[in-house]
């Protein structure tokens, strides 16, 4: 029996109504369930968290726990209230770009003399290898660039007079340190930034919060050089005692024993300590820093 689609029409038209139903009711349906296993997961995800908490503070939190954290919280906002106070920082010089160089290049010149009167080989560049030559550095880089010449000019002079061996690198962008956004903690008059629109501060939403809150900056220069190994722990606390806020950030050392021709006498050996060390400027940031300790 032959199908006649001009009889059978208004079957037809209803039949591919109830397709078309069918399938918007399929579509919606996924949807939901998506929607649902999703909620379903954040549900489960916060019910973990939840217990995690829990076990870690062996129950719900309650009115004396509460009460012992608020305490606790008084004491780090004091805390970093008198460390507000009681760093020293010496003011940093101001250069202009044009000033930068010429302060550069006189002490490179200044450090290359004194590392051929002394025997101490350094870095010919002292790190600053662009900026030796025709590069110009841009003003919104002035801090970062400043931060970074004191600290520098602090731990040659510092190497230099505890009689280092030599000195092999000076890097301004140690590895892990991304410098292109560490400048946007600075503002475009040269000043560090306590603040801002997020897309300033990270690349995501959490990231710009955090970033927001910090109370300070870290400006790295890493060092690798050679020296006796009793000349460590006086390096570290002068260091430590200079007129700057500095954070070794990262020691890392290796000793190497070396033995001259055949070994009659403890004289015959010669220890070398090779430091691979991170110092960090760290600049507080007296905004976020007063906001922090309200």
């Amino acid at each position: 029996m032959k199908f006649d689609a001009n009889k059978n029409k208004v079957f037809l038209i209803a039949l591919g109504v109830l397709l078309a139903l069918t399938l918007a009711a399929v579509i919606m349906w996924r949807r939901a369930a998506s929607g649902a296993h999703e909620a379903a997961s954040e549900i489960a995800a916060a019910r973990d968290e939840y217990e995690t908490l829990v076990r870690k503070y062996r129950g719900a939190p309650t009115k004396d726990l509460v009460a012992q954290y608020t305490a606790k919280l008084q004491t780090i906002k004091k805390q970093a209230a008198a460390m507000g106070t009681a760093v020293p920082e010496t003011p940093l010089p101001s250069y202009t770009p044009a000033s930068f160089k010429d302060e550069l290049r006189t002490l490179r010149d200044a450090y290359q003399a004194q590392s051929q009167a002394s025997g101490i080989l350094i870095p010919e560049d002292i790190g600053f290898g662009p900026y030796i030559g025709t590069e110009m550095p841009k003003q919104s880089e002035m801090p970062r660039l400043t931060s970074q010449l004191t600290i520098v000019r602090d731990v040659l002079d510092i190497l230099f007079s505890n009689k280092a061996i030599s000195v092999t690198t000076i890097d301004r962008n140690p590895q892990g340190v991304a410098a292109e956004e560490n400048l946007e903690d600075f503002d475009d008059d040269g000043t560090f930034s306590s603040g801002g629109p997020a897309a300033r501060l990270g690349k995501t939403a959490d990231e710009s919060a955090l970033k927001a809150k910090a109370i300070y900056d870290a400006v790295p220069v890493m060092f690798q050089f050679r020296i006796k190994p009793a000349q460590l722990y006086p390096i570290l606390a002068a260091i430590r005692n200079s007129g700057h806020f500095y954070r070794i950030a990262r020691v890392k050392t290796v000793l190497d024993v070396q033995a001259m021709g055949e070994i009659k006498d403890p004289a015959d050996v010669t220890e070398e300590l090779a430091v691979d060390i991170v110092v960090e400027h760290i600049i507080l940031r007296t905004q976020a820093l007063a906001e922090a300790t309200k």
